[in-house]
């Protein structure tokens, strides 16, 4: 089917289990479904256009009525894959399972009574989800049981993770509850999505924040940006990237979270991409127009003035005016007002309690010792050397680690330093 044939052998479990039930058809629905619905099945196995028969599809409902569940999750399945083939399927289904509040209603109840009849994290389960998901979105006389009702069947601990938000992201598409349904339902299961989690688990999760992104939520974003930035650096599945790209293309259209786009230093991780291998060559030209979208931010807010403001604050934190970019453009400022930054600098890491502060002092009175010329006698003079060595044994292993780095710039002499010495 076409969703499961653009992963990569990493989620070989995934597409084995989809091939395996749809190869193991039940010998005969005659029990189950009427003689027209049975007939219609084995039609749509080679032409999805046989699904077309809505009095014949309707008798597909039959399935779910639980006198054999290995029926209902072989309908299930093969519905759902149909779909994502052809999104006609989920129209035919509403037409049929729905043509009326009384057989919306029993329609609802037959799925939702299957669904919690399935085994824990069900292939069968999930698959039926995504079809009543589907109906309550684009069925006037399913989208009563948005209010509230349909989460119970979605939250249920029969679907698995990645069945919980795919069902989720065919709810997300209804604009006038999209943010409500995203920090709700959403958001705390997307949060423990890691760039190391399965890859369907991973798309989904990518694609519910691209369903976000037309509305996005702008507190609280940061980790749904650093989600986005460690797909870019460590994903190379095309699909992925390519819903994560369009998902930092929404972003930036949105002024407050530009600015947090361009902190978590995707321009690094953007620029990276471009030198990577893409089958479909739409995904250059993605990145290309993400990357200059991220320049043009990153234009207004790599400047010393916000550097300063940011130190007079005592509160540093990892972002992109402390990278080595930051840096090599701006390292020859530092000598305003009598290297007021570095004095800064030192007096934070002699006071600060802070753990990420101390860090990413240290890190910075580094890149000065390295960047300008002269930068460790500067640094001498304010006593940077013995400040940082204290951190060394800091118990917060970042902190050790920036003030071991630091350290070691400081004590390792260019060779023009010594022929001015």
């Amino acid at each position: 089917m076409a969703d499961v044939a653009g992963f990569s052998s990493a989620n070989s479990q995934d597409v084995a289990g989809i091939i395996g039930v749809l190869n193991s058809k039940p010998p005969s629905f005659a029990a189950i479904v009427p003689g027209n619905t049975q007939t219609m099945l084995d039609s749509a196995e080679k032409d999805k256009n046989a699904l077309s028969d809505l009095s014949a599809l309707k008798g597909a409902l039959g399935a779910f009525d639980q006198k054999s569940l290995q029926h209902g999750v072989w309908v299930a399945v093969f519905l759902a894959e149909a779909a994502r083939e052809d999104p006609n399927v989920l129209d035919w289904c509403a037409k049929a399972w729905g043509d009326s509040k009384a057989n919306a209603d029993a329609s609802y109840n037959k799925l939702a009574s299957f669904i919690k009849a399935c085994s824990p994290e069900s292939l069968g389960a999930d698959k039926a989800a995504f079809l009543l998901t589907a109906l309550v979105v684009r069925d006037d006389y399913f989208k009563s049981y948005l209010s509230g009702e349909i989460f119970k069947v979605v939250l249920a601990h029969n679907l698995s993770q990645t069945g919980k938000i795919d069902a989720l992201c065919n709810l997300l598409r209804v604009q006038s509850e999209r943010q409500n349904i995203w920090e709700t339902y959403a958001a705390p299961l997307v949060k423990n999505v890691t760039v190391g989690s399965a890859p369907p688990l991973l798309y989904k999760s990518c694609f519910s924040i691209w369903l976000m992104s037309f509305a996005p939520v702008t507190n609280g974003s940061g980790w749904v940006l650093k989600l986005l930035k460690d797909v870019l650096v460590s994903c190379r599945v095309e699909k992925i990237v390519r819903v994560a790209l369009m998902s930092l293309q929404n972003f930036l259209k949105s002024k407050p979270l530009a600015k947090d786009v361009v902190e978590v230093d995707s321009l690094q991780a953007l620029t990276a991409l471009e030198y990577e291998k893409w089958r479909d060559p739409d995904v250059y030209d993605l990145i290309k127009a993400v990357k200059e979208m991220v320049e043009a931010e990153t234009s207004k807010y790599t400047n010393f003035d916000r550097y300063m403001s940011e130190l007079q604050s005592g509160d540093l934190s990892w972002s992109f005016i402390h990278t080595e970019k930051f840096w090599l453009e701006n390292v020859n400022k530092f000598d305003q007002n009598d290297f007021a930054a570095v004095k800064l600098l030192c007096e934070l890491i002699g006071k600060s309690q802070n753990a990420t502060s101390l860090a990413v002092a240290c890190h910075d009175v580094g890149e000065f010792a390295r960047l300008f010329p002269a930068g460790k006698r500067v640094c001498k003079r304010y006593g940077a050397q013995g400040l940082v060595m204290e951190k060394m044994n800091h118990f917060d292993r970042q902190v050790a680690r920036e003030a071991l780095l630091c350290t070691q710039k400081l004590m390792l002499h260019k060779w023009q330093e010594v022929a001015v010495e």
